[in-house]
């Protein structure tokens, strides 16, 4: 399920993941609300907004209500977070925590699952085709049957004709003729017969001819053509749908916990920010914190430390009754030998408006003035 919160959020339920916020400005998720934060069970059933805000989530053992309007979070139900608990910072959008173990840096995993399905690609194809190719046949075949057509028309006419004159000349009835008038008309009939015959093989020979002769010139026309002119061709486009199977993975579900920073295996006490940098205190000296590895910066063993944001260094007290100092220069750590003398034991350092640092030990107060010429003035 899901429900429109008043502040342009969603808040969305899941069954293996608990519950989640998703801002609508970014689609980016704000925050989770499962097992590791405190819910019985990560399988939500439903969930429903009452009055005060709050979200009732319905789940296997009953009934949860989640106000997120609590500016508290608790972070103790994570996994993996191991030691005494001594500093914790968010740096760059992680939480690290600073224990006696070492540092921990709160991490999002994230469990996916594989899913098959079909897709359809449509592939753009082209092939290339003469143009004349079409052309010619249709003009070969239309000549062809005008031809035929021709002939044979003129064939079926001269025989039909021929036929109903003798029908007609044999249903008139015969006149008594002598012996010379008969011979004469059999005589005339056969000159006729003969012409009409004669009259029919010219028009077909002369039908023929002219077929022939159309295609020769046909022929030339094309020898012709294709000397000169050269053939166009022309391409012509198709398209064809094909289907392939692709595998994704699909987000199941997002859970949290504690992992520990590599490369520091020391007592860590304090975490400070630094010119965008995070910095550990630890019995091994100072660390500078990398994502999720550590740099070594001293090897001193540090009782405190601070950072100075009127003079731009890193003040620390170490567990030889010595104070050190340290700059970030040129992309490069730079120790600073102003309280290379300094003997005392100092478990805190402080600064006032006036850029004064402050050292408090045990039964004694000591006040450095740092000068811009590099002189130091100093009160115990």
């Amino acid at each position: 399920g899901g429900i429109m919160l008043r502040d342009n959020r969603v808040f969305l339920s899941t069954i293996k993941g608990g519950c989640l916020i998703i801002e609508l400005d970014s689609g980016k998720t704000s925050d989770f609300i499962n097992y590791q934060s405190g819910l019985p069970d990560d399988e939500v059933f439903a969930i429903a907004e009452d009055r005060s805000g709050g979200i009732w989530i319905a789940h296997e053992f009953g009934l949860s209500r989640a106000d997120y309007h609590l500016p508290i979070k608790n972070y103790s139900n994570y996994p993996g977070l191991e030691g005494n608990i001594n500093s914790a910072y968010s740096h760059n959008g992680k939480l690290y925590v600073a224990t006696n173990l070492g540092v921990y840096y709160l991490d999002e995993v994230k469990n996916y699952r594989e899913i098959e399905k079909l897709v359809k690609v449509r592939h753009r194809r082209s092939r290339t085709v003469s143009s004349s190719i079409r052309s010619k046949v249709k003009q070969v075949k239309e000549q062809g049957k005008k031809a035929f057509n021709l002939f044979k028309g003129k064939k079926k006419n001269t025989g039909s004709e021929e036929k109903k004159e003798i029908s007609q000349k044999e249903e008139k009835p015969e006149k008594k003729l002598s012996k010379k008038e008969l011979r004469k008309a059999r005589k005339e009939k056969r000159r006729q017969l003969r012409n009409k015959k004669k009259k029919v093989s010219q028009s077909a020979s002369e039908v023929g001819n002219a077929a022939n002769s159309k295609k020769g010139k046909g022929k030339k026309e094309d020898k012709e053509e294709k000397k000169t002119t050269p053939k166009k061709k022309k391409r012509v486009y198709y398209y064809v749908t094909k289907t392939h199977t692709e595998t994704e993975l699909a987000l199941q579900s997002i859970k949290h916990l504690f992992k520990e920073v590599d490369s520091l295996d020391a007592k860590c006490s304090q975490l400070l920010p630094y010119k965008g940098k995070l910095l550990v205190a630890s019995n091994n000296g100072i660390f500078e914190i990398s994502a999720d590895s550590a740099i070594q910066i001293s090897d001193e063993g540090i009782n405190f430390m601070y950072v100075s944001k009127g003079l731009g260094k890193v003040y620390a007290s170490t567990d030889e009754n010595k104070i050190v100092a340290y700059g970030f220069e040129e992309e490069n750590w730079v120790q600073d030998s102003t309280f290379m003398d300094f003997d005392g034991l100092v478990n805190h350092i402080g600064e006032d408006t006036n850029k004064n640092l402050w050292f408090c030990g045990v039964n004694s107060i000591y006040k450095y003035h740092l000068k811009d010429s590099g002189a130091i003035e100093s009160e115990t």
